[in-house]
This record gives structure tokens, C-alpha cells and sequence, in this order.
């Protein structure tokens, strides 16, 4: 006989409804455990560079035992400090603009939330400079890409110094001031305090004096006379009377007066464009350029600044020197140059057998080494030699 089996329906189901009930309980978090989504009530800028840090405020953005990460554009941003009200955070490399979010986090289980749109710029760069030398406290022109309106924003740093930023015209040229002190050395940038960035060559910077003992070291010194180091680099013209009466002014056996343009002089006249195409000029025609720091040199001791007079100046390149293998050439015909003075300024002008060669050209400085005397102009003299008579 089947025996019958009754069952307490009410009971059952007050035990599975325990059962369930306990389950529950054991997987929530323990108290001070629960995910509290965080607030962002502001950031310290919305116009940020990609590696710059930014500040984030709000409440909840540290809690207890939780991670708390950061993203832009889905892309993660390192933490680099967080409180409970606020956090720092790196805006990733190659990031896009976008809008920031916070994660808090414990195991898999995580709350976010979305911030303000970021907007993000591109990385910045420095094209080229004017002019493409300078002494310490001049103040030279940078074409740059992707720097900040705002001054304080970006840094310039030359020699590891950095730079006094003078303006910035919002577009592509930031004027700047060549630290005291500074050397030729490479220039380092960057704006929004992101990360540096550096030349691939260095500026060359200018000094006031050099440890040297005659023109001719100045002039391998100086970068505004690094054409120079063709002309006395390339052994073409070594063996010729007129190389060897200018080493004799310029190695210091003999003292004088000459005026030179420096580099830019000959960019000034629309001669040459960049320092290699000057180069190049020089390797293919060295004689001439030879030729034209003589005809503006002025042989004696007597031509220090206080000592300058007025008028027309015998040069040390002469007739004979430039055709030394003619014989109705001599040397008692002589270049020659003219000397003016306008105010407190000097100006040279070079003259030829039948008159100027060149404008009047102002003296912008002048440099004493030992018993001479190299005078700086910023306009290009006459380099060939078939000109002078």
C-alpha cells in the first residue's frame, strides 16, 4: 500500500525566503565598502596640452579600499595624486580632445562618471629662428606651432636657462630673450607644463669677448662669421700671395683695422639664403671671398674707434696682389675706402679705381683684439675681385 507523504507548504517557503535573504547579505560590501559615485565640480582648465597635468575637483573621487582612474577620449590618463576631493592626472600622449571621465572601482564592480569636454593640443614645435644668432639680452623671433596666447603657459629654455618670453602674436611668433650667461646650446620648449622638448641642433649664441689672441681665432669662434671658415678651410687659394698678406693682418704678425659684414650681411644684400647655399658659394669661388676682406682692411695700429678720421683709407689689397702674374700690375695701386661719420655712428663705403663699389654701410660694433680691430657690419661687401679695378 502507497503511503501518502504531506508537506508543510508554509514552512518551505519561510525557509527558502531565509535561505535567499542570507545570500543576499554575504554579498554586499561591508559597510564603508559601497561605491558612492563621485561628483566633478570643476578642473583646472579645459584647454590642455597633451602630457600636461590637470587638477580635478569634486567629492568622492578617493574611497576607501577603491581604485579610482581617469580617462580621455577612452583613452587612460596617469594618476599622479588623489583626495578625497580632488586628483592630478597626466593627459596622455596622441590623446584627442574629448570629454573626461572618472572610474571608481572595487573588483568588477565600478561606478563612472562623465566630466567637461576636454580640449587637447596638438604637440607644439619650434620651426626656425630670427635672427639664427644672438648675443645674451637680445631678443630673438621664434615661428613656432601649437604654443599657448597665454605667456605663462609656455617655457622656452636656452643653455638649460630659461628664457624672459616677450610676446606672442597668437598665430606663429613667440619673441623671446636670450638668457645671461647662456652658450651656444640647444633650445628646449614646452607649454602647458607638458613634457620638454628639444632642437635637433643647437643656437648659436654670441659672446662679448672670446680667449683668443688675434682676429683669426675670433673669426672660427664667433658664429656670426662662420662663413669665414670656408675661406680659410679649403686649400685652393693657400698658395697665393693675397691668402697669405690677409693671415699675416688677421694671425695678428701685423696689426690692423677690418671691417666685416657678418652673416646675415650677405642674406641682407639677397646674395644668399641660408648658411649652405653661402657655404657652397664659397667652396666654388674661395679667391674672391679672399679678395674682399682685404679690400676692406685698413693695415696699421691706428685705427682704434678714437683714432678713425674721415675720408678715403688706403686698403692692403692691391693691384699686384690680384694679378700678381701681370706685369703692368703694381702694387702702388691700391683700394681704397671711404669712412664717414654721421653723428656717433661710422659708416664704410668700399671704392674702386673709378669710384663706390658699395653704399654706405653703418657700424654696428666693434671688437679689440690685441693691437687690432675687427669692425662689424650687417651688410655684404663686394666679394669679386674683377670689380675692385
Amino acid at each position: 500500500m502507497k503511503a501518502n507523504k504531506t508537506y508543510n507548504i508554509p514552512f518551505i517557503c519561510c525557509v527558502l525566503l531565509a535561505l535567499a535573504s542570507s545570500c543576499k547579505r554575504e554579498r554586499e560590501p561591508a559597510p564603508g565598502n559601497i561605491i558612492t559615485p563621485p561628483v566633478i565640480t570643476g578642473i583646472s582648465r579645459n584647454f590642455v596640452q597633451a602630457g600636461d597635468t590637470i587638477s580635478i575637483y569634486g567629492s568622492g573621487l578617493q574611497q576607501a579600499s577603491m581604485q579610482t582612474e581617469v580617462a580621455i577620449s577612452g583613452r587612460s590618463a596617469e594618476v599622479v595624486h588623489v583626495h578625497k576631493d580632488s586628483l592630478r592626472a597626466v593627459i596622455p600622449i596622441n590623446t584627442h580632445s574629448g570629454r573626461l571621465m572618472i572610474s571608481i572601482s572595487l573588483g568588477k564592480d565600478y561606478i563612472s562618471i562623465y566630466g567637461p569636454e576636454l580640449s587637447v593640443a596638438p604637440t607644439p614645435s619650434v620651426l626656425r629662428y630670427w635672427p639664427l644668432y644672438a648675443y645674451p639680452g637680445d631678443t630673438v623671433a621664434m615661428i613656432v606651432k601649437n604654443f599657448s596666447d597665454v605667456l605663462t603657459d609656455n617655457l622656452v629654455m636656452l643653455d638649460h636657462k630659461p628664457a624672459k618670453l616677450v610676446s606672442y602674436n597668437g598665430s606663429d611668433t613667440l619673441k623671446l630673450i636670450v638668457p645671461e650667461g647662456a652658450v651656444s646650446n640647444r633650445v628646449q620648449w614646452r607649454t602647458y607644463k607638458g613634457p620638454m622638448y628639444s632642437s635637433a641642433d643647437s643656437f648659436p649664441v654670441r659672446q662679448v669677448q672670446y680667449d683668443v689672441a688675434n682676429i683669426l681665432e675670433w673669426l672660427e669662434q664667433d658664429p656670426a662669421y662662420s662663413y669665414m671658415h670656408a675661406v680659410f678651410n679649403y686649400g685652393g687659394v693657400k698658395a697665393e700671395p693675397i691668402y697669405d698678406t690677409l693671415l699675416q693682418y688677421l694671425d695678428g704678425t701685423k696689426p690692423c683695422a677690418v671691417f666685416l659684414p657678418v652673416n646675415d650681411g650677405w642674406r641682407a644684400e639677397g646674395l644668399l639664403t641660408a648658411y649652405d647655399l653661402l657655404d657652397k658659394r664659397v667652396r666654388l669661388a674661395t679667391y674672391q671671398y679672399v679678395n674682399f676682406p682685404l679690400a676692406s682692411l685698413l693695415p696699421g695700429a691706428s685705427f682704434s674707434p678714437e683714432q678713425l678720421t674721415p675720408g678715403q683709407h688706403a686698403t692692403a689689397l692691391n693691384q699686384k696682389l690680384v694679378f700678381p702674374n701681370d706685369s703692368w700690375t703694381t702694387p702702388d695701386k691700391k683700394n681704397h675706402v671711404q669712412l664717414e661719420k654721421q653723428g656717433d655712428d661710422w659708416y664704410i663705403q668700399q671704392l674702386s679705381f673709378w669710384g663706390p663699389l658699395t653704399p654706405l654701410y653703418k657700424v654696428q660694433r666693434v671688437h679689440q683684439i690685441g693691437d687690432s680691430y675687427l669692425y662689424e657690419i650687417t651688410n655684404a661687401l663686394m666679394p669679386y675681385d674683377t670689380d675692385y679695378y
